[in-house]
């Protein structure tokens, strides 16, 4: 069947032509369905095909539990339903429209590219195939994919509907009540990710419409959203500082159609021209990007890892030296306050404490002045134990404050892990729920950089979805798996250095998205001397704690402070 070209309206504007131009070369995107099922998902996948016409213009991809010791004659079966070609998926395989590709017995089935990748699974091991295609196919298709969960036991299928929903996708799940098996699509739509839930022969219709809608309001070019992409990243650079072009391109555009859909811009370059004469709608969409989720004792497995493994190791090997954790991407402060506790509780009563400092960097001022005053709400009680609640917080009418022995430890300042200097010597580093939102080069090169910021022996702590490329395993040692623990290894490495665009060079400025609300005349970094404040930043202290990580003070400031300070100030000009 040939392309189908979309039905566009006149152009009213040169952006409008120029869309229009794009999206006529580009043809129709193809709409790849994934449909994943389980035990009775043969009866499912049959009263699914037959209503589908053989020219729907869609294609679809079949996930079901096969036995991998037995041979499949599921084409077979699946063929004698419909119209539409059916044949096993194979590894590389283009996605054509009008096509049906079922998983063959003993493989992952994946989406690379717009290609079908087969690959090999543990026969032993726990085989959620639908959550790994439904995933691969959200992650590479977007907006372009439909995710439904047919009959089956068991949860498979849930975690990847969430995915597809997140990723700008439609999804749809069968009717428990219709289904042999309720369990999948019912733990589908408990995710709160499913927008449609029908019996499995209506779904077809509902596809089809899906497709007829998307010709008459198509999505933007490709071309066209890369081009607003980029003048998007140009207009907060220039006025942030901070570059948020090395974002995870998925996570960049699910928080910018947020502020799309708030603002009523249909096209990022709509949202582009917009931000263009619009200082207030540019710091909405980089608070939007600066990713803030946080809690007290978020996971419970990495942090029993560091009371029981980390914090008396570090403990015992620095006795009578200084100990120095450090938190990037800290946000309000919870996972930084938590460590603190931490030490606190096998210090707390020994004869001789060794001087502690935990350093909690962020880009977002706002956040920062909620650290440094670590005030939270009630919901802290759900987050901490009765014992940690009374010892460490005080409260005050419905909230709770961090008790001054505890926030003494703690240091919060400007900081960004992608542009300035990393701090150094420091025996554990917590960088949590980070690395996942920036692309794998990035990643790669923050991984080297901590490595360089830790001590001989230091430890690192990553989020749960997050691990070492096994190309630098050469740099750290696994020392628990589960809770991504790591040591570091001797190696003389140096981190890469990437180039940092323009416009952030020029301002390499804090990112203010929110005025900060002040305590008596002023908010200052906690360690910032008074005699270093400054009309752009301050330059932060040597002494004891032996901070390298300056933000934007005047090369010019306090001269013989800086010396006697051993001041390291990184602002243009400095010497």
């Amino acid at each position: 069947m040939p392309d189908r070209l979309f039905e566009l309206p006149e152009a009213s504007h040169p952006l409008d032509a120029q869309e229009a131009e794009w999206r006529a070369r580009e043809g129709e995107r193809l709409l790849i369905v994934g449909i994943g099922a389980s035990a009775g998902g043969l009866d499912a996948f049959e009263r699914f095909l037959r209503p589908l016409p053989a020219d729907s213009g869609l294609a679809y991809v079949l996930v079901q539990h096969l036995d991998p010791e037995h041979e499949s004659i599921l084409t077979e079966i699946l063929g004698r339903a419909t119209h539409l070609s059916v044949e096993f998926a194979k590894d590389g395989q283009r996605i054509e429209r009008d096509h049906v590709y079922v998983i063959p017995p003993g493989a992952s089935l994946l989406v690379e590219g717009g290609a079908l990748r087969l690959v090999p699974i543990d026969r032993k091991g726990n085989r959620l195939l639908v959550n790994a295609f439904l995933t691969s196919l959200a992650e590479d298709q977007r907006e372009n994919a439909v995710g439904i969960v047919l009959s089956g036991s068991g949860s498979d299928g849930a975690f990847g509907i969430a995915a597809v929903k997140k990723h700008g996708g439609s999804t749809f799940a069968q009717l428990p009540a219709d289904a042999r098996y309720e369990s999948m699509p019912a733990a589908a739509i408990a995710t709160g990710m499913v927008e449609h839930v029908l019996p499995v022969d209506e779904i077809p219709a509902a596809l089809l419409k899906l497709a007829s809608e998307r010709r008459r309001h198509p999505p933007e070019s490709v071309r066209g959203e890369a081009e607003g992409l980029r003048q998007t990243f140009e207009i907060v650079t220039r006025s942030t500082g901070h570059d948020f072009s090395r974002y995870k391109r998925s996570t960049v555009l699910r928080r910018l159609r947020r502020r799309m859909s708030a603002t009523g811009t249909a096209t990022v370059r709509d949202y582009a021209t917009l931000l263009e004469g619009d200082e207030d709608e540019i710091r909405r969409l980089a608070e939007d990007l600066t990713i803030n989720v946080t809690s007290f004792f978020r996971d419970v497995e990495p942090f029993d890892a560091l009371e029981r493994i980390v914090i008396p190791e570090i403990l015992e090997r620095r006795r009578t030296e200084d100990v120095r954790v450090w938190v990037p991407g800290c946000s309000s402060g919870e996972e930084v306050y938590t460590i603190a506790m931490l030490l606190r509780e096998q210090t707390d009563g020994t004869p001789q404490r060794p001087h502690m400092q935990i350093f909690g960097t962020d880009i977002d001022t706002s956040a920062l002045v909620e650290a440094r005053r670590g005030q939270y709400t009630s919901v802290v009680e759900r987050q901490v134990s009765p014992e940690r609640l009374a010892r460490f917080f005080t409260k005050r009418g419905d909230s709770y404050t961090v008790t001054k022995n505890v926030r003494d430890l703690c240091i919060f300042t400007l900081h960004d892990l992608l542009t300035d200097p990393p701090f150094s010597r420091m025996d554990l580093v917590s960088c949590r729920n980070l690395l996942i939102y920036l692309e794998p080069v990035l990643q790669k090169r923050v991984v080297e950089l901590l490595h360089y910021a830790l001590r001989p022996g230091g430890y690192l702590l990553l989020g749960k979805a997050e691990t070492i490329d096994p190309g630098d395993l050469e740099l750290f040692e696994v020392v628990d798996k589960g809770a991504r623990v790591f040591r570091r290894r001797e190696v003389d490495r140096r981190p890469r250095i990437l180039p940092i665009p323009a416009a952030a060079r020029a301002l390499a400025r804090p990112l203010e998205v929110a005025p900060p609300r002040r305590r008596g005349r002023e908010v200052r970094g906690a360690g910032a001397p008074k005699s270093t404040r400054h009309r752009r930043g301050w330059a932060m202290r040597a002494g004891r704690s032996g901070i390298t990580g300056a933000r934007t003070c005047p090369a010019t400031c306090h001269p013989r402070l800086a010396r006697r300070r051993r001041t390291w100030c990184t602002s243009p000009g400095a010497s």
